[in-house]
């Protein structure tokens, strides 16, 4: 997902860059940026502290919770 959401990003920037001016299409990518790192921070668990098979455990309970 991370790369085809680079490339997107990658080949859109002088299209957008000819719309906006340079400062705004720096703007305009900033925000998305700062839009995923809130979303990491939100939807990403904490693993700090945490053993291996902590982790496994919540991301197993997920998948059943799911089904």
């Amino acid at each position: 997902m991370s790369y085809l959401l680079l490339f997107t990003l990658t080949k859109s920037y002088l299209t957008v860059e000819m719309f906006l001016k340079i400062e705004y299409s720096m703007l305009l990518f900033a925000c998305i940026g700062i839009f995923g790192l809130i979303y990491f921070y939100i939807y990403l668990p904490e693993t700090e502290n945490k053993t291996l098979l902590e982790i496994e455990e919540f991301f197993a309970s997920n998948l059943k919770d799911r089904k």
